[in-house]
């Protein structure tokens, strides 16, 4: 695959110049511009567009998607989570809901940051049975979360009152 450095914003972005022939493939593509930045503007962000890359793959090559998602999935960057989340962990679920959904649950218990990815996901995709489930999980893990987003903000608070600035706000939901 021959590709091209290119600087977009605060992202370094790599251009793609052919469809990439397998899931191995597009892995390393987007590890190679893992974890990177958020492109602030208009740009696309070359994560992302990685992200849906991958996402070609998940019918017939759900385990290295899989092992992808635990990865990235746990990643302090909570934008790169969300891309994870939405792009595909929420449409892996619908089609491989009984291997995937179990070790999804295991993860989401013990790690909080890949809880946070899972919450993200949209249950509306999976069948009304695996719907519930989804749910059952996101309902037992929200009281755990709101906690932590708790802790998070006071922690944030008392870094700007030592640091002499304000602290960010973040949108809640």
């Amino acid at each position: 695959m021959r590709t091209t450095a290119k600087r977009t914003g605060t992202a370094s972005a790599k251009v793609v110049r052919r469809a990439p022939r397998n899931v191995e493939e597009a892995i390393r593509a987007a590890e190679a511009i893992f974890p990177g930045r958020m492109v602030r503007g208009d740009a696309p962000d070359p994560r992302w567009q990685a992200l849906f890359v991958i996402k070609e793959f998940l019918e017939s090559d759900p385990e290295p998607i899989w092992a992808f998602i635990v990865r990235w999935g746990r990643h302090r960057s909570e934008d790169l989570r969300t891309g994870i989340a939405l792009v595909l962990l929420e449409h892996l679920l619908p089609l491989h809901f009984e291997s995937v959904f179990p070790r999804a649950r295991k993860l989401a218990r013990s790690n909080e940051k890949f809880a946070w990815t899972l919450e993200w996901c949209q249950s509306s995709f999976c069948a009304p049975r695996e719907r519930r489930r989804l749910d059952r999980l996101q309902n037992e893990l929200r009281p755990q979360l709101r906690e932590l987003s708790r802790r998070a903000s006071r922690r944030r608070a008392a870094v700007a009152r030592v640091s002499g600035r304000r602290p960010k706000r973040r949108a809640t939901a």
